[in-house]
């Protein structure tokens, strides 16, 4: 895959970054957020490795304006080629009261899925419980070019996407599927290898390397959010639908089930790769 060529920013980005290796400490990020699909967001990934930028975190929103996301990234400056994303986020001094107006298709029906634990095993997860983040980073760059196993939404994702493709190409618009993950930086590659190899196709794609989820489904405004923390369906569920996948290491509970205060519990059936 060959890699991208610097933009005009790259002088820019390279040097806000540098400033992080004179302080000796974290001064600046700098966060990607493209309109790219997550396929073609796997060689923005490899582009950012090859230039030895360190950016770790990352939004593939596959169309979506991004300026959608900046309040959730509290983003300090946006830099962009794209005058109308510019219009967006400086005709109004207040950034968030500027994106509140944004809003999506009516109709729409959106659903979001966190992945350690939801549309991926708790494989990865494990890992990081047991040996830490280095350990975990360690593990994803000898797995890297091994797809994850399957988590416990997998089938459903997989029979979404079916569903969206036989609505036809005016039609796809209406149902569109997100993934928000903790993962970051080498933990990205195996999600990207994993999505491709199953032939899974997710609309949006948000690296947030451990962020709140949070503002971030409230940029969404899913019809409903999966994940297999307490904790994060918690916060999450005071803004919009959300859905704890009871599964994996973060549960004790060995038998997989949906619990949401708006949806009725129902056992699922465990899909496990083999």
């Amino acid at each position: 895959m060959v890699p991208l060529q610097p933009g005009v920013g790259y002088p820019l980005v390279r040097s806000l970054l540098a400033l992080n290796e004179v302080a000796k400490k974290q001064l600046v990020e700098v966060v990607l957020i493209s309109r790219k699909d997550s396929d073609s967001g796997e060689r923005v990934r490899q582009s950012i490795y090859y230039h030895k930028l360190p950016i770790t975190r990352m939004s593939f929103t596959g169309g979506t304006d991004v300026t959608k996301y900046l309040s959730a990234w509290k983003c300090d400056l946006f830099l962009t080629a794209d005058e109308d994303q510019v219009l967006n986020t400086s005709t109004n001094s207040d950034l968030s009261a500027s994106l509140a107006s944004l809003s999506w298709p009516e109709g729409q029906v959106r659903i979001a899925f966190d992945g350690d634990g939801v549309l991926f095993s708790d494989q990865a997860e494990r890992i990081y419980k047991t040996e830490g983040l280095e350990g975990f980073f360690e593990f994803e760059r000898k797995h890297g070019h091994i797809a994850l196993p399957k988590g416990p939404m997998q089938v459903f994702a997989l029979k979404l996407q079916k569903l969206c493709q036989s609505l036809g190409e005016n039609h796809k618009w209406r149902v569109r599927t997100f993934l928000v993950t903790a993962r970051y930086d080498v933990g990205n590659i195996r999600v990207f290898h994993t999505l491709k190899e199953w032939g899974l196709e997710i609309d949006e794609t948000h690296f947030i390397g451990g962020l709140d989820k949070t503002p971030f489904l409230q940029s969404i405004n899913p019809a409903i959010f999966f994940d297999d923390s307490r904790e994060t369906t918690d916060r999450a569920k005071i803004y919009v639908p959300s859905a704890q996948v009871i599964y994996g290491i973060n549960n004790l509970d060995p038998n997989i089930l949906i619990r949401s205060p708006s949806i009725e519990s129902r056992n699922i059936q465990n899909e496990h790769s083999t």
